[in-house]
């Protein structure tokens, strides 16, 4: 990775600003960016062990920055992200494994937790009768710990590996190179994008209150304002990737928005 395609900054993610930010990134194409979102992660969910889901956010962070930068986009744009495909896909196993390694650890752990619960609480243990409260309130508490777990698992997932597919379109990285930047960019921002990915899921809740079909309403801006922190921690190239506009001649691209710009913030190269 050379210096220029791995600097970043330290303590810059602001999340309210990337909730502005993110909004005003989507607002004149909105409709497109559902369509965009939705079928991308529609397709995403379609592929075991992330093999579809690599190619589908490289193509929305394809048309996320391409809309920063003023470019024209369109929906066949979502299926530039296969260019990306043996990055994208080494990248989604880094992301899919450990949560699968979690997910069957934390069920494995609930069974033996259920079953030793039935041993303690069983019939056998009140004269044949049904269970009482107690055994009720234990596997009450089991499935909290088993939410509470998964919650906090993909919390940190999803914070650690946030920068991974804009890095891949944005700075033309391989997939391993693309974690190690990503996890290196959320330790120099540890509180900023945690606060952001918790205000997200906060958000993402609220619009399940809207008959669970609000939540792909809120799709497009939850993606927007990452990409919003993406770029308030790496800064814009001078040179933008012709991959981002090779559709267009670019000779009047218009300038890059004032809030990526380098601010008074720190900015640390990954090699550092």
């Amino acid at each position: 990775m050379d210096h220029e395609r791995t600097e970043f900054r330290r303590r810059a993610v602001q999340p309210m600003v990337c909730l502005r930010e993110g909004w005003r990134l989507i607002k004149p194409n909105y409709w497109l960016f559902l369509g965009i979102c939705f079928v991308g992660s529609l397709i995403a969910g379609m592929g075991p062990m992330g093999i579809l889901m690599g190619p589908m956010m490289c193509g929305i962070h394809l048309c996320l920055l391409r809309a920063e930068r003023g470019l024209p986009i369109d929906f066949g744009m979502l299926f530039k992200g296969f260019d990306y495909f043996l990055p994208s896909f080494v990248a989604a196993l880094f992301i899919m494994v450990p949560m699968i390694v979690i997910l069957v650890a934390t069920y494995i752990l609930f069974f033996f937790g259920m079953f030793a619960g039935i041993a303690a609480f069983g019939p056998q243990q009140r004269g044949g009768g049904p269970p009482g409260d107690a055994f009720g309130y234990y596997m009450m508490s089991l499935f909290a710990i088993m939410y509470v777990s998964i919650l906090v698992t993909s919390t940190v997932l999803h914070a650690v590996f946030l920068f991974v597919f804009p890095l891949i379109v944005d700075r033309e990285l391989s997939g391993w190179d693309a974690v190690v930047l990503s996890v290196r960019a959320f330790l120099g921002n540890f509180f900023g994008v945690l606060a952001l990915v918790i205000l997200v899921m906060f958000l993402s809740l609220l619009s399940l209150l809207a008959c669970y079909v609000g939540v792909f309403f809120f799709l497009p801006l939850s993606m927007a304002m990452s990409m919003a922190a993406y770029r308030q921690v790496f800064p814009e190239l001078e040179s933008p990737l012709d991959r981002l506009h090779d559709f267009d001649n670019d000779d009047d691209l218009p300038p890059a928005p004032k809030w990526s710009q380098p601010s008074s913030t720190d900015i640390t190269s990954a090699n550092d």
